[in-house]
């Protein structure tokens, strides 16, 4: 990424926190703070991103879904419950205003 004026802006590596004073952020240039924004939001996307692991008792855990424990099912019921998807979204489509909605999830919920 280069400034304005031509000289390379530095963009910090995924993952990396980046700590600034206003003094600092008032000699940016703007693109330089939407690029810092960015690679933060990129950091945070990957962090919240769902990982699957096998569980130490064999199963299938999904991490991500919530702050504190995986959702476990051991593979028969992961299958299970796979198939089932069209029927889960029609439910929850059907039941929307009954449910409880999280800010976040709700923005990324699609139909």
């Amino acid at each position: 990424m280069q400034r304005c004026d031509g000289t390379a802006a530095m963009v910090p590596p995924i993952g990396v926190t980046i700590m600034l004073t206003l003094d600092q952020i008032k000699t940016m240039k703007p693109a330089e703070i939407l690029a810092l924004l960015a690679a933060q939001q990129a950091a945070l996307d990957a962090k919240m991103a769902l990982r699957l692991k096998v569980s130490d008792k064999k199963a299938v855990s999904i991490y991500g879904l919530n702050k504190q424990f995986p959702v476990t099912l051991y593979a028969p019921q992961m299958l299970r419950l796979l198939d089932m998807a069209d029927d889960i979204r029609k439910f929850i489509e059907d039941n929307r205003a009954n449910l409880s909605w999280d800010k976040a999830d709700n923005a990324k919920t699609t139909t």
